[in-house]
């Protein structure tokens, strides 16, 4: 078997297993060896920022001297940018032998059902960072918390980002519901740091907190003080009842990224992490598809849901205020894409619109997509299935002072980094 096996392989299993809960996964870990037990691991769930703040976390637990496994979803371009240590992609040996090892581990147990694709995947970092013996490991929650495969870990910490409406067919359509799925990887007597925007997700939280007896530490928008904006960092100060940080920056030019790294930085903390160690960790970091400039003028981003969005015109409207906006959206099919359409016409008030697809199932026709814009937007909107060729097409019609931005589906994202890694490739 090769490389590209593994992977066409695991890619092909079904993203749902068959069998609801984690009692499933758990007896597999358990015939395995338990690998999930054997390192100590920080787990982190949210609806925006869970990504950033997994990568912040650890960077900076790499910087205190800690070899640290990183575990995240989804990938943009190679599968295996799912499982690092020290900012490191697992390589294409060490994971074809760990989807080998955890196949044919599989193949053997009798009376376990065949995982899903996320928890095979999951699996296989379990093992690869019990092997290859990490200090510390921090796991991102693939969809909601309270039944997703990563909440089997038991950690010393918990942080929940914040909370907003997305994924609601499977994790409810109110706020409070969404936060209810969040708060499930909270653990008896383990404490846990939230960044709260809303009273409806804070209530939730601390309701079910107090339940576990787990301590809760609450950021805020307000703790997270901007000193300084530059075209490539933010400069900023965390002050909340626990922390009265020194000064942090993190190598990025979205406003929503020092909220990230500023509860990585309080998590850290907590932790007993010195803030040289943050400090360094936060602008290590760096993570594609957030606010990512690719070429002169062009910015990549992965915002996906209406929170996301707003985050996302928050940054344009101070960083590009000067600027006219042309944009590149596409987005899949259980989003709400009535209300990005909305808000992104409203708060940018683009020049053109380009509209392209995602591939799969979870595809939306651009008709649909356009229809959206079209209620808001009086600008020229052009559409295209090949997203490369409607990228290409942005990027042509481009003038002096304008900014082209990219958002709307991480899938896109990936679509257009593929092909930008190509080019610096030659």
């Amino acid at each position: 078997m090769t490389y590209d096996d593994a992977v066409k392989a695991i890619l092909d299993i079904p993203k749902f297993a068959k069998k609801t809960g984690t009692d499933n996964l758990k007896k597999i870990l358990k015939e395995l060896g338990a690998p999930e037990k054997k390192i100590k691991c920080i787990h982190v769930a949210g609806t925006n920022g869970k990504g950033s703040t997994t990568m912040y976390l650890a960077e900076t637990f790499r910087a205190a001297g800690y070899r640290t496994g990183a575990f995240t979803s989804p990938h943009l371009v190679k599968i295996n940018e799912r499982i690092r240590i020290n900012g490191e992609c697992i390589s294409d040996e060490d994971f074809l032998f760990e989807y080998q090892h955890v196949e044919s581990s599989i193949a053997s147990m009798e009376d376990v059902a065949y995982p899903s694709f996320f928890e095979f995947i999951f699996i296989m970092a379990c093992c690869y960072f019990s092997r290859k013996q990490v200090d510390m490991v921090i796991y991102e929650t693939g969809l909601g918390g309270r039944l997703d495969a990563t909440n089997v870990i038991t950690p010393l910490f918990s942080v929940i980002t914040s909370i907003g409406l997305d994924h609601m067919q499977y994790l409810g359509d109110t706020i409070e519901k969404i936060a209810y799925e969040k708060a499930g990887i909270i653990k008896e007597n383990i404490p846990v740091c939230f960044f709260s925007r809303d009273e409806d997700s804070e209530r939730v939280i601390k309701e079910v907190a107090a339940k576990r007896n787990s301590r809760l530490y609450l950021l805020k928008s307000d703790d997270i003080i901007t000193d300084k904006k530059t075209s490539k960092s933010i400069d900023f100060y965390v002050n909340c009842e626990y922390y009265k940080s020194g000064l942090f920056s993190v190598s990025s030019i979205a406003s929503y990224q020092p909220e990230n790294g500023g509860l990585a930085a309080l998590t850290a903390h907590i932790l007993g992490i010195e803030d040289p160690f943050i400090k360094e960790g936060l602008m290590a970091m760096r993570m594609d598809a957030r606010m990512q400039r690719l070429f002169e003028n062009v910015y990549l981003d992965g915002a996906h849901n209406p929170e996301a969005i707003s985050a996302l015109i928050k940054t344009a409207g101070t960083s590009f205020k000067d600027n006219n906006i042309r944009l590149m959206f596409a987005v899949a099919n259980d989003k709400d894409y009535e209300e990005m359409a909305r808000l992104l016409v409203t708060g940018l008030s683009p020049r053109a619109i380009y509209i392209t697809a995602i591939g799969g199932e979870r595809r939306t026709a651009i008709k649909r997509v356009k229809q959206c814009f079209r209620s808001y937007a009086d600008c020229e909107i052009k559409t295209g299935e090949d997203a490369l060729g409607i990228f290409t097409q942005a990027k042509d019609d481009m003038k002096d002072g304008d900014i082209l931005l990219i958002v709307g589906s991480l899938y896109l994202a990936g679509d257009i980094l593929s092909e930008y890694n190509k080019r610096v490739d030659e």
